[in-house]
């Protein structure tokens, strides 16, 4: 895979997900804090937070 760094850089910016918890939500999260953003995760799921 390549690293999203090397794609784009999302240094200073802010993203917020909502579904992060876990599954396609969660993949999204990492890539966009993997690409410098700070990211904010919102979820229902009180289970998949641990």
């Amino acid at each position: 895979m390549i690293p999203v760094t090397a794609l784009l850089s999302l240094k200073g910016k802010s993203a917020i997900v909502t579904g992060g918890a876990r599954g396609i939500g969660f993949a999204i999260s990492s890539r966009l804090a993997e690409a410098g953003a700070a990211v904010t995760v919102a979820d229902l799921d009180a289970a998949a937070r641990s």
